[in-house]
């Protein structure tokens, strides 16, 4: 996955076979839409970044959208992204089919 930081979002792109390969078995299994898949599938992915899940309280959003963001070594957060059309399509699904998304900045 590949991961660029723009002014008013976060772009996340596809960007190998072992990706492709997994977004197509949560499409067959019918479980592009299911929060766990995507927890899942970011797993070992978020593992090798600086970017983690946020819980929307620890920002005071009001949302129930997936937020990624990074902390100080504090623990306070100094950045968050949200994919905040996730009542409409789930972030597996935009990048099944379109092997990107952008998440929205500070949210």
């Amino acid at each position: 996955m590949k991961f660029t930081e723009e002014e008013a979002y976060l772009l996340l792109e596809v960007d190998n076979d072992d990706e492709r390969e997994a977004l197509w078995e949560y499409h067959r299994a019918n479980t592009l839409q299911a929060d766990d898949s995507m927890y899942e599938f970011f797993e070992y992915i978020l593992a090798n970044t600086h970017f983690e899940w946020i819980a929307p309280e620890e920002v005071g959003a009001l949302t129930d959208a997936p937020l990624l963001g990074y902390k100080d070594e504090n623990e306070k957060v100094i950045e968050v992204y949200g994919h905040m059309n996730y009542c409409i399509k789930s972030l597996l699904e935009e990048l099944f089919v379109k092997e990107e998304i952008r998440l929205d900045r500070g949210v």
